[in-house]
């Protein structure tokens, strides 16, 4: 070793922590670029857009033609595919494993014809849709997930972050599944699939047919009408249960919790579900028209409620 290197080693120390404020600075300051970008696009043409950060915001039109506008960080690459009757927008991200200060993410607003098949993956960015008829399929891992549509078939799915769905055709097949962010569904039709391990589940229906609601320790409400012939099925393991159906509901209910309490102001009272052990059940037919609600937890309470006009 040569009798400069413990001065090498000095100025190394010195130097380092310079040139790493240095590349915050510069990280900062990373220009962003403007999109701008409209071609022709078929009515019912296949969209998929991916995107890691920032925002993504689609709006149905009834133009035969997509309109791309926003901004995007001007060290990130933009692919767009366009074939007419499908169409791919994806954010390449240049500086993986980078530190994410100073790297802005995309805020995508894509007009695309209302009745397009539309895919959107994200890892962090915000997903919102509206104004669409055509099935869509709208998945993260922590960003938000917000539809305001009329789509017959509609898949949300998010891992911590929160999904909300308002809207829906007459009938309509919809899932909804998150790990820890909550659901709210409202003035949905047809069949509904809901669920979450932690996260709170809301559904406020219009006319489903069909609704299971799923959760682990989360709590899950119910309140809306129910279809004649319709099946109603609500279980968690500890999250509470509150089940509020339109006045006069016609169905039989088959409530039970192993180790919980039901409170009922629809029904007669619940009765004690063994002579030695914890829990209640509940069994009872309300009015004429054949639908079925079964409700069922484990340690959770169960609450049957009159709908009140606020909800």
């Amino acid at each position: 070793m040569t009798p400069k290197s413990p001065i090498l080693k000095i100025l190394c120390v010195l130097l380092l922590p310079a040139a790493f404020l240095s590349s915050i600075k510069s990280a900062e300051a990373a220009p962003l670029r403007t999109l701008k970008l409209s071609r022709p696009l078929a009515l019912h043409a296949r969209v998929l857009i991916v995107n890691v950060a920032g925002q993504v915001t689609v709006t149905g039109w009834k133009h035969p033609a997509f309109r791309l506008t926003g901004t995007m960080d001007a060290r990130d690459r933009l692919r767009v595919r366009d074939q007419g009757h499908r169409l791919i927008i994806r954010i390449m991200r240049r500086h993986p494993g980078q530190s994410e200060t100073g790297i802005r993410g995309a805020h995508l607003l894509l007009d695309i014809p209302r009745a397009s098949r539309l895919t959107v993956r994200t890892v962090s960015a915000r997903v919102m849709a509206r104004n669409l008829v055509g099935p869509v399929r709208l998945k993260t891992v922590s960003g938000s997930i917000k539809l305001q549509s009329f789509s017959h078939r509609i898949v949300a799915k998010s891992v911590s972050g929160s999904i909300a769905i308002e809207g829906s055709a007459r009938p309509a097949r919809i899932i909804a599944h998150t790990v820890s962010g909550g659901i709210t569904i409202q003035s949905v039709a047809g069949q509904l699939r809901a669920g979450s391990v932690s996260g709170s589940v809301w559904v406020g229906s219009a006319a489903l047919r069909r609704a299971l609601l799923r959760s682990v320790s989360g709590p899950i409400q119910f309140v809306g009408r129910m279809i004649p012939g319709g099946r109603y099925i609500l279980g968690s393991v500890s999250g509470n249960i509150g089940f509020a159906p339109a006045p006069r509901p016609g169905a039989v209910f088959q409530v039970v919790t192993l180790s919980g309490d039901i409170s009922d102001a629809i029904g007669p009272p619940a009765h004690p579900r063994s002579q030695f052990g914890p829990g209640e059940v509940l069994h009872f037919v309300s009015g004429p028209g054949g639908a079925r609600v079964r409700i069922r937890t484990l340690s959770g309470n169960i609450g049957l409620e009159k709908m009140t006009r606020g909800h």
